[in-house]
């Protein structure tokens, strides 16, 4: 099966996960915005579209929000090329 390539938006959303290994939606979302000042929609949208890839898992469920953590390496990510 061939990999799904990885936009930049996306990179740069992996970016945050890699530096904070595991991180929930929230602390993404608040890293994401201080690098960029994009909105919080278009983030929360994205991560489910790395989901969606196999790029990001879900570790565990703490209260309402899950601790995210990043599938594959800064190696094997596939770039927007």
């Amino acid at each position: 099966m061939a990999k799904r390539k990885l936009s930049r938006l996306e990179l740069q959303l992996m970016e945050a996960l890699w530096t904070h290994r595991q991180a929930s939606m929230c602390e993404v979302q608040g890293s994401f915005r201080k690098k960029t000042g994009r909105p919080t929609r278009l983030s929360r949208q994205s991560v489910y579209r790395l989901e969606a890839k196999k790029a990001v898992r879900r570790v565990k469920k703490v209260g309402n929000f899950h601790i995210l953590e990043a599938a594959i390496t800064r190696d094997a990510a596939p770039d927007e090329g």
